[in-house]
């Protein structure tokens, strides 16, 4: 029994030395992968970092990119305001002028009208006028008429008158003492 005992001690024991080294070559292989596992971590982060880096610095690019685009649109967006409000300006202007010529012209029109009706207002009374201006001509003629016949006679009672006072005067004239 000692000897099966002691050749199962010396099995263990080979066993140990065994279990042993596999345990060295455990922590050995431990060690090389937790200094690979390091190794490969500070690779990834060294990576990551240029990366995020890189990638941080693009991102700030664009940012910047971004930002003077924003900028640029928006002195564009204040300039297009800008004209967009004096061109209503301008367009207001117009409207307004046009407004003005439109109420002047309607005044001119309505002046017009109003003159034109008087116009043909008094072409009427002076065509009626132009009726009664004729008979008055007609009556004055009748009268010229008249007064030279009239003075027709006149001239003759006168030329009777005076033949009568020239032989008057000689009549008289035999009286003389």
């Amino acid at each position: 029994m000692l000897t099966s005992t002691g050749q199962a001690i010396a099995t263990i024991a080979g066993t140990a030395r065994t279990l042993s080294g596999r345990a060295e070559q455990i922590t050995q292989l431990s060690t090389r992968l937790t200094t690979s596992a390091e190794t490969a971590a500070q690779r990834a982060a060294t990576v990551s970092a240029a990366t995020v880096s890189a990638a941080a610095g693009d991102a700030s690019a664009s940012v910047q990119t971004v930002a003077a685009s924003g900028e640029q649109m928006s002195a564009t967006i204040r300039k297009i305001a800008g004209s967009a409000a004096s061109a209503a300006g301008v367009a207001s202007t117009a409207v307004t002028n046009a407004e003005e010529t439109r109420a002047t012209i309607a005044g001119a029109v309505e002046e017009q009208s109003a003159t034109t009706n008087e116009m043909g207002r008094s072409a009427g009374e002076a065509a009626a006028s132009t009726g009664t201006i004729a008979d008055n001509i007609a009556s004055v003629a009748d009268a010229t008429a008249q007064t030279r016949t009239h003075s027709d006679e006149a001239a003759q009672v006168a030329a009777t008158l005076s033949r009568t006072g020239t032989e008057l005067t000689e009549l008289v004239g035999a009286f003389r003492y």
